[in-house]
């Protein structure tokens, strides 16, 4: 009877401990860069692109995972050659005015670095007012003219402390992270360079950033030779919910945060507008034509970022999917302790 009454002890223990560790693996960071308040707003939870990735032939292949990310379904992207990328456009656009930076869950475990003994990644970004070519926002500083003095570094979250990644080895715009690291990666927008800015020269930070629409994820290099010095492309980085940062702010207050970063007055209700306020351009001479007008609005109402949708997968969903270690741990907790009573029961019937 002891011997059933420790067995079961123990099971329970480690079915608690399991769910606990469940739990505490799902967390967002306690800080970003030493803020333990900051907001978030979604781009990308990985839950499911439709057509949204254009994947170029040859260089990778992506495909979407459940459990091996945050939160959810992740991003699994399985490397063709020495470094690859893939390009996503956004479900939404997003103004990313008034916002700190990137914060993103990545997985490198599953690569063989080249050199340094580290292994690339890079989010570019694309505005709705790009015309192509090389018209985007990226960790690189090599357009002339080249700007001077200027630092790009990211940071990684390792047992609990931001350190920054090293610029001296960056591969192009991919910032180098530690072989085999697990975990958060912060890039303040502070580290990105826009090509064409005003006078179309580059520029340091986010410009025409308010309709922001695409992103591309880039990865590499990687040693291409496994462990017995075979060509092998089984190159494997993991990505998870990228995502806009608000530094020192609430999640309730990032909305009024915003509209002050950005010099906006609150919204004008429908009832304080003129009633004839839509037909004035009908009769203005000087007016837009209704189909760029029409353009416009639609662009206006996609640019304004949906923060309570944009930050629930964060906010909530991580603490959900989280939970489900713990009850996990808690039901195993109750079926063990039915267990030993139902145990108890059938000694007492053999006495």
């Amino acid at each position: 009877m002891k011997k059933i009454l420790t067995v079961a002890a123990v099971a329970m223990a480690v079915a608690v401990l399991l769910g606990i560790s469940a739990f505490a693996d799902q967390a967002l960071p306690e800080n970003v860069k030493g803020e333990a308040t900051y907001a978030l707003t979604m781009i990308e939870d990985f839950e499911d692109l439709g057509t949204r990735a254009s994947v170029p032939a040859g260089r990778c292949t992506i495909e979407l995972v459940d459990g091996i990310g945050a939160t959810g379904k992740a991003l699994k992207f399985v490397s063709g050659e020495n470094t690859s990328e893939t390009t996503f456009k956004m479900a939404q656009e997003l103004d990313f005015r008034g916002y700190d930076g990137l914060l993103v869950w990545v997985d490198i475990s599953g690569c063989r670095p080249k050199r340094n003994d580290a292994v690339g990644i890079g989010v570019r970004l694309w505005s709705l007012y790009s015309n192509g070519g090389d018209d985007y926002m990226w960790t690189r500083n090599t357009k002339d003219p080249v700007l001077e003095d200027f630092e790009i570094v990211a940071y990684y979250l390792e047992d609990g402390e931001w350190k920054a990644t090293d610029p001296s080895i960056m591969d192009g715009e991919r910032n180098q992270l530690p072989n085999g690291y697990k975990g958060w990666v912060y890039i303040p927008f502070s580290s990105y360079i826009t090509v064409h800015g005003p006078k179309d020269k580059p520029v340091a930070g986010l410009y025409n950033e308010d309709l922001v629409n695409k992103f591309m994820l880039l990865t590499g290099p990687y040693d291409f030779k496994n462990a017995d010095g075979e060509f092998s492309r089984d190159q494997v980085i993991v990505f998870d919910d990228l995502q806009l940062v608000k530094l020192g702010v609430s999640q309730d207050g990032l909305e009024a945060a915003l509209k002050e970063a950005r010099g906006e007055e609150d919204d004008v209700t429908e009832e304080s507008q003129p009633a004839d306020s839509e037909s004035e351009s009908e009769f203005d001479p000087f007016a837009e034509d209704d189909e760029t007008t029409a353009k416009k609005d639609d662009q206006t109402e996609k640019a304004t970022p949906n923060t309570d949708a944009g930050t629930k997968k964060p906010a909530e969903g991580s603490d959900n999917k989280s939970n489900t270690g713990l009850i996990i741990g808690i039901i195993a907790g109750v079926v063990v302790a039915a267990g030993i009573i139902v145990a108890v029961v059938l000694s007492k019937k053999k006495k």
